[in-house]
């Protein structure tokens, strides 16, 4: 029998019940009490808490130690917490994240994610922190030094604004769509002679052009 029940939307599991079912030591008895809880029907009717046997480390844990994985008959995934951080932290589980990331698939879901109000809002959390200044500032010193062609040219470009040649991007719309344009878009590459030689661009369609430079130029 449970005993030693607190109840409220969710009750404290009795720590003897616990004990004889859990691997707990007098160090981990206090968090490990916290933890465990499960909802009052589960609580009352009597029955004991429910455990299951980890696939990795064969040790058997109460439920609430297995991370929830709705598409699992038992709504929970077959590695404890413990053994899923583990893996995470493996160099294994880099390679395998980062061919992922590489993948069509994940490709499509970040884009998806990140033009969502929500990944916007990260983005631009993440500009502001400290981290995202200093990777910004590393990522934008390394392109300068492998497209110096192209600082210069944009240089340029922003010089001919300064000087009324060009007008100020955000008063342009679109070559190609017609929306509001974002960029100022090189026709005829970076050369000296063709620095001002520019079309003004939305960004997705300014990234489509780069995209078909860049396989006309794999061809080659």
């Amino acid at each position: 029998m449970l005993t030693d029940l607190c109840y409220a939307d969710k009750v404290y599991i009795a720590m003897t019940d616990i004990r004889k079912q859990s691997t707990i030591t007098p160090n981990n008895e206090p968090s490990v009490r916290r933890l465990m809880f499960v909802n009052i029907s589960q609580a009352t009717d009597g029955s004991v808490f429910q455990t299951k046997k980890c696939s990795s480390c064969q040790e058997t844990k109460p439920i609430c130690c297995f991370y929830k994985n709705r598409t699992k008959k038992d709504g929970v995934g077959y590695e404890c917490k413990t053994c899923v951080k583990i893996y995470q932290q493996s160099e294994n589980s880099k390679i395998a994240r980062r061919r992922y990331r590489q993948s069509d698939k994940a490709k499509k879901t970040i884009k998806k994610y990140m033009q969502s109000e929500k990944g916007e809002a990260k983005r631009k959390l993440w500009r502001q922190s400290e981290e995202g200044k200093i990777t910004l500032k590393r990522a934008q010193s390394q392109w300068i030094k492998k497209y110096p062609e192209r600082k210069k040219a944009l240089n340029a470009v922003s010089s001919a604004v300064r000087r009324g040649e060009l007008l100020r991007i955000k008063t342009l719309n679109c070559f190609q769509c017609g929306n509001q344009a974002e960029h100022y878009h090189h026709l005829n590459g970076h050369n000296l002679d063709s620095q001002l030689e520019v079309i003004p661009v939305c960004i997705p369609y300014h990234h489509e052009i780069e995209k078909e430079r860049v396989i006309k130029h794999e061809l080659r």
